[in-house]
């Protein structure tokens, strides 16, 4: 891995409050029920505790924010001790059929990510040098895939290897199912739909935490462009 790299799986953890290595996961795309199915992905019923098919649920709330075409989220990390570590927002972009997702963070400095289809951007103060990091997506390391898998459910699907139904909540006025998915080296989201099924809040807990609330469906999003002068490209 060179140095470039590093810096930008420096800058992914501290976005993600992952601090284990993620097992290599395929490009995403918006995922199915099952792999081959022609169906469309339906979030599976369940009563309280049952476990439920990982794939169809994150497949059907993928799909919910693709309808939805554009999407904010705001979000807070906490550390293991409880204590805030930063916070920041998300826009995602559906409209045009490649996702588009822009993350900035106060945590460690003040970090952004910008994720336009297959490639990723990363700045992260004088850790970068006040410039843009950028190359292929699924040539970078994972932790940068990790960023986009916090918010774009059909990007975390295959990293999810189990889910649950923990129950109906209100979340803020607004009815909500609530699901725990699973996947490896501790990784734990639980996240909330509403009756469109389109993510309301989500908690992901991989040694930090990220706590995350969505809104904003369908109003405009402005996913930004790094300067050409600004960006170094990082070569697998």
């Amino acid at each position: 891995m060179n140095k470039l790299s590093v810096l930008l799986v420096a800058s992914a953890i501290a976005l993600t409050g992952c601090t284990q290595a993620a097992e290599p996961a395929p490009t995403p795309g918006t995922p199915t029920a099952s792999a081959g199915a022609s169906v469309e992905p339906t979030v599976p019923a369940a009563s309280p505790g049952q476990e439920v098919d990982a794939a169809a649920l994150t497949g059907a709330i993928g799909k919910a924010q693709r309808e939805a075409r554009t999407a904010t989220a705001s979000f807070e990390i906490v550390g293991s001790d409880g204590a805030k570590q930063g916070s920041g927002t998300a826009g995602l972009d559906f409209a045009d059929g490649e996702p588009k997702l822009h993350v900035r963070s106060s945590g460690s400095g003040g970090i952004e990510v910008i994720i336009d289809g297959a490639t990723a951007a990363v700045k992260a103060g004088d850790l970068t040098g006040g410039r843009w990091l950028r190359g292929p997506l699924a040539a970078l390391p994972d932790a940068v895939g990790e960023v986009q898998a916090t918010y774009d459910f059909a990007a975390l699907a295959p990293r999810v290897t189990k889910a649950a139904f923990v129950g109906a909540q209100d979340v803020g006025g607004v009815a909500t199912r609530h699901y725990t998915l699973t996947g490896p080296n501790g990784l734990t989201q639980d996240v909330w739909i509403d009756d469109a099924d389109r993510p309301v809040r989500s908690e992901r807990a991989q040694g930090e935490r990220v706590n995350a609330t969505f809104g904003q469906y369908g109003e405009p999003v402005q996913i930004p462009t790094p300067e050409p002068s600004s960006v170094v490209e990082v070569t697998p």
